[in-house]
């Protein structure tokens, strides 16, 4: 029977400096996208009041509420098909769909929540 070695090599913890160790171009690219995202969102919000036709006061209370984007986008597709005619409302549903802002969601959930490693002992 072997027997283990006792000895553990304890991991190194160190304090890392974001702004040191990440490029500043490349930070502000991350920037940007988040940003670009809200924008984003913010014209899904937009599209949101005119299909839901909530007042002003209720705009922010309401879709504040509602499970974040996953739950206004099948409202907003829902909701526009009183406006609009079969094959634009096709591409409202594209867009708003897995195919684009999901992927474009997916992009930015994948830069933000994004860990830095440094694999370098320090």
């Amino acid at each position: 029977m072997k027997h283990r070695s006792k000895r553990t090599q304890k991991p190194t913890y160190r304090v890392v400096d974001i702004k040191k160790e990440i490029p500043e171009k490349q930070l502000a690219a991350i920037g940007a996208l988040a940003l670009a995202f809200n924008e984003v969102e913010a014209a899904l919000d937009r599209l949101f009041f005119v299909v839901t036709e909530l007042t002003e006061p209720l705009q922010l209370e309401v879709s504040t509420r509602i499970g974040g984007l996953d739950g206004k986008r099948p409202i907003t597709k829902k909701g526009a098909a009183q406006f609009l005619n079969a094959a634009d409302l096709r591409q409202l549903a594209e867009l708003l769909g897995d195919g684009v802002f999901g992927q474009l969601k997916d992009y930015r959930d994948g830069v933000i929540h994004a860990r830095h490693v440094n694999a370098s002992p320090a």
